[in-house]
């Protein structure tokens, strides 16, 4: 028997521009400059995370969505 992929669930502008609220509330709770090594790894992540998120944004308001 053969699996197979789930779809892909593509995120809606909403959805997305929720979740990068809740990112940005959370590097703020976190902090910028965190003062030891695990939350400046956290706060780098959760950059990554949105910049991520932002460009996927991006790509679909350039979609015409």
């Amino acid at each position: 028997m053969k699996a197979t992929a789930a779809p892909l669930h593509r995120p809606c502008p909403q959805e997305l521009r929720l979740e990068i609220a809740q990112l940005e509330r959370r590097l703020r709770t976190v902090g910028l400059d965190g003062d030891c090594a695990y939350e400046r790894a956290l706060s780098q992540a959760y950059d990554a995370l949105l910049l991520q998120k932002r460009r996927e944004l991006a790509a679909i308001r350039e979609s015409g969505f």
